[in-house]
């Protein structure tokens, strides 16, 4: 029994690439397949093609995607088109290539002289016995402006690869190169994505995109012939280091997922950046471990020690969104985690885009006409979810950001899902993103709905009973005279908790029946008390001592809040007060 094949592309220097992946067909039992197809066992989970380079050493062409998708439980078919003794990254020993006389061995017909068009006879031929084969190319022709191939290469590609192709994984610049579009902003992105739809493939992702310093990928997917394409980006963190394969492996990764995730091109794409990113990442820390400078040549993936990420990746790198339907700029302060927006955003700015997942810390104050007054910062945790979109409105009257009805946010998620404000919106800062990671790395969603207030506002205009007992000097007397006349101020007579829910630190060991000097003992080395806090307090969970300790200090930089800055002191006090801990 045969599989109905999906083809898969890439080309380098030599060239390097195509796979072809196999589906159950309706046709199976009258059309005769290719001889070594024929040979193939049933394969439940999909069965691949993959015609790509080979090296003895490292991690390029089929041996960066071969063991990928048999770990996301596909049966791969290798054929090398090249033979290389390591990856060209390095001083090239020696390689050969895959002449028609061994094509004919291998599969069994001879096509014709140039290798690119002897792979579209492979489409062809797999085609005639399943019409629903899908076709992936990785038309790997150069990158940052420069062709890897010969130029004549590139009419070949535009003129009869891409017509054919299901789905195509290009680069910036070789997207360019086929749609002789240049593409300097992610709304130039998603035009190219068009243009390549027109020519034939219902799924284009442009794996890397680089401008204004920003790195990301522009997906789009359109369903049916003249159907508007659904189209999403996702940034990608920037890592400081070279590495080799890379491309092989996000088009074997895009393969695999989106073959699992037909209808779902934005997923797919989420769960194969998630995987390469983190592979890259350990790649990274192991080589920095042995004292290797990774600035100095290409890094080899460690692509065995990576197979959980992989199998499981965990989605941390697609974007969102925080809109805001009017203007701040000129409203007062307006800042995300380490990045001050209102002295950028222009009058026509409506919010942030590409915000990586995870928690951030949004913080504002309004101003005075002529901007020499402002109110109390006002500061809340969001934590982004993948390809959320996350709407607050300006109220006037309260000088606060709110939130909308459901149905007024779902109107402007949608909206803003399909660009329609995508001028309006202010790229994330990603140069600070590691910053604020090193602040916020233990907060999860969970720390955040357990510690924040009820209405989640962290604000030193709810804290005036607080600051009149440290009221000793002229700003702190002003400060106080300030809170008390604030709009939030009144928020504290009312019912409802406006201060954080904040773990109760003891700032002394009080025990009966102890000595006085094993109560010295007990707050002089503060061990116990840290032990019994972990225990009863958090569950016994370091993490989330350090998450609150995180919190606080966060709500204290940027709130600014008196609470958080004595939680954070307590938690520092008594970690700090550990002997033997």
């Amino acid at each position: 029994m045969i599989r109905a094949p999906l083809i898969t592309g890439s080309e380098s220097k030599a060239f390097r690439g195509f796979s072809i992946f196999r589906v159950r067909s309706s046709k199976e039992s009258v059309v005769m397949a290719p001889p070594i197809l024929s040979l193939a066992l049933p394969s439940e989970t999909g069965r691949v093609l993959s015609i790509q380079s080979h090296t003895v050493q490292g991690y390029v062409g089929n041996k960066s995607a071969v063991f990928p998708l048999q770990l996301l439980g596909y049966d791969v078919d290798p054929i090398n088109s090249v033979q290389f003794s390591n990856h060209t990254g390095k001083q090239l020993i020696t390689s050969f290539n895959l002449t028609p006389d061994i094509w004919h061995d291998i599969y069994g017909y001879i096509g014709s002289v140039s290798f690119l068009e002897t792979v579209l006879e492979v489409v062809k031929k797999l085609r005639s016995i399943n019409p629903e084969l899908k076709y992936v190319c990785d038309p790997v022709m150069g990158d940052e402006g420069k062709l890897y191939v010969p130029p004549e290469l590139v009419s070949v590609y535009r003129e009869k690869v891409v017509p054919v192709a299901s789905m195509l994984t290009p680069n910036q610049f070789e997207a360019e190169q086929l749609t002789g579009f240049r593409i300097i902003s992610e709304q130039g992105g998603r035009e190219a994505c068009n243009i390549i739809h027109a020519a034939g493939p219902t799924k284009v992702v442009i794996t890397s995109i680089n401008i204004d310093n920003n790195l990301f990928l522009i997906g789009s997917h359109q369903k049916g012939k003249g159907q508007s394409s659904l189209q999403f980006r996702i940034v990608i963190p920037k890592i400081p280091a070279y590495f080799t394969g890379t491309g092989d492996l996000m088009t074997a990764l895009l393969l695999g997922w989106s073959n699992k995730y037909p209808d779902d091109l934005d997923k797919a794409a989420e769960l194969a950046v998630s995987s390469l990113q983190a592979l890259l990442a350990r790649t990274l820390k192991d080589y920095e471990r042995v004292g290797y400078d990774p600035q100095s040549s290409s890094l080899e993936i460690r692509l065995i020690q990576s197979q959980d990420d992989i199998r499981k990746p965990e989605v941390l790198y697609s974007c969102t969104e925080l809109f805001l339907p009017e203007n701040l700029s000129n409203k007062g302060m307006f800042e995300l985690g380490t990045t001050d927006w209102h002295r950028n955003a222009g009058p026509a700015f409506k919010g942030i885009k590409m915000i990586p997942p995870g928690p951030h810390f949004i913080y504002y104050s309004s101003s005075s006409r002529v901007g020499n007054e402002f109110s109390p910062v006002i500061g809340f945790f969001i934590y982004a979810s993948p390809a959320e979109v996350i709407v607050r409105k300006w109220d006037q009257q309260e000088e606060q950001l709110v939130r909308l009805s459901e149905e007024e946010e779902e109107r402007y998620s949608q909206a803003v899902k399909s660009f329609k404000f995508d001028k309006q919106l202010g790229p994330y800062t990603l140069s600070q993103f590691q910053d604020w990671k090193r602040l916020s790395s233990y907060i999860t969603e969970s720390v955040i709905k357990s510690i924040e207030p009820i209405g989640g506002d962290v604000t030193v205009a709810c804290e005036p009973e607080m600051i009149g007992k440290f009221s000793g000097t002229g700003s702190e007397k002003a400060l106080a005279e300030q809170l008390k006349i604030s709009k939030l101020s009144g928020a504290a007579d009312k019912p409802q908790k406006k201060s954080c829910y904040y773990t109760s630190i003891p700032r002394v060991v009080k025990h009966k029946g102890l000595s006085g000097q094993e109560l010295t003992s007990l707050n002089l080395d503060k061990t116990q008390l840290l032990e019994s806090l972990l225990a009863k307090e958090y569950g016994g969970s370091e993490d989330l001592m350090l998450a609150e300790l995180q919190f606080a200090f966060v709500a204290f930089l940027m709130g600014p809040s008196l609470e958080a800055f004595l939680q954070w002191k307590s938690l520092v006090s008594l970690l700090l007060g550990c002997t033997q801990a």
